[in-house]
């Protein structure tokens, strides 16, 4: 079981992921639509946070219901990088390698969170 948050895989997934969408964030084209990018960051910062404040709740009900407001934030993230692509402020490669990627963490974190969440 794992004692402290870094030592579960999905929450090191999940900053893997925060830190791959990061210097999508940082260009400047995306910077100027202050919506998309405030929208996006948020949800992007929301995913870890989440995993987080579940861990610390202390049950695995309550943990597993944060995975799932994690899950949420994830398809908010790529929903939002897909109107980023139709934009313009991201590539198609850009794009396919951050779906993955979230597709990836969103999965992990339903299937195996890595070295146990809390337990009641």
């Amino acid at each position: 079981m794992a004692q402290k948050l870094e030592e579960l895989r999905v929450y090191q997934t999940a900053m893997d992921f925060w830190r791959s969408v990061k210097p999508i964030l940082d260009r400047p084209a995306y910077r100027k639509d202050c919506d998309l990018h405030k929208q996006t960051s948020e949800a992007n910062d929301s995913i870890a946070s989440n995993i987080a404040e579940g861990f610390e709740q202390g049950s695995d009900p309550l943990f597993v219901n944060y995975l799932f407001f994690s899950k949420g934030s994830i398809a908010e993230v790529v929903t939002r990088l897909r109107e980023a692509h139709l934009k313009g402020y991201l590539n198609e490669q850009d794009l396919k390698d951050r779906v993955s990627a979230a597709e990836g963490l969103r999965d992990q974190g339903l299937r195996d969170p890595g070295t146990e969440g809390p337990k009641d």
